[in-house]
């Protein structure tokens, strides 16, 4: 098995990162895939936390760009290929053996995961399903992009978008009003 890091940016995420960093040490074999957590400024146990699962966790100054922070935990990363989540992305569904064969077939490629989004809307609970780009070689590829990030190729060239067999239960549509207001305007100021 090719090792892989998965990185993961965060901030204030106290409430979701032991249920989000157990559902990785669940599915990821733990001799082949180090978890990287770049905190990106908590004020909670955020780190505490982190440092329970992985003695990779760094601190990184946030300057209104999700990509830079983003590419920092590339840098910092030991493999050069990397997964990227976020903490309110629960592992449901790994296959390793599945994701050699893409690393193997296409190796400069970029591997999409399958995100359940999970919101709350007249009283119960809702859902519909994407696809993301998460997985790639960090040597070839990195993030572009204030907000709403996107992979982009470090040479400008197209590549190919294979699905992954992986799938995460996404919950940051599930906040307080006051949560999904207060994400709504720093979107809004990003943009």
């Amino acid at each position: 098995m090719t090792p892989i890091s998965v990185c993961i940016i965060g901030k204030n995420e106290e409430k979701n990162l032991t249920p989000f960093l157990s559902s990785i040490r669940a599915h990821f074999p733990m001799e082949t895939t180090e978890i990287v957590y770049v905190d990106t400024g908590s004020a909670d146990r955020s780190v505490e936390i982190a440092q329970r699962f992985t003695d990779k966790v760094y601190h990184f100054s946030w300057i209104n760009d999700f990509s830079a922070a983003r590419n920092y935990s590339l840098s910092v990363a030991s493999h050069d290929y990397v997964l990227i989540l976020d903490c309110d992305e629960y592992v449901e569904h790994f296959d390793p053996a599945g994701l050699q064969k893409m690393i193997e077939t296409y190796p400069k490629d970029v591997g999409m995961l399958t995100r359940q989004n999970c919101f709350l809307q007249n009283g119960g609970e809702n859902k519909y399903t994407d696809d993301v780009e998460r997985f790639f070689d960090r040597r070839i590829h990195q993030y572009e992009g204030i907000i709403h990030e996107q992979v982009r190729r470090r040479d400008g060239s197209e590549y190919k978008r294979i699905a992954i067999p992986l799938s995460v239960r996404h919950i940051g549509y599930n906040g307080s009003p006051e949560e999904i207001a207060a994400k709504a305007h720093r979107n809004i100021e990003l943009l």
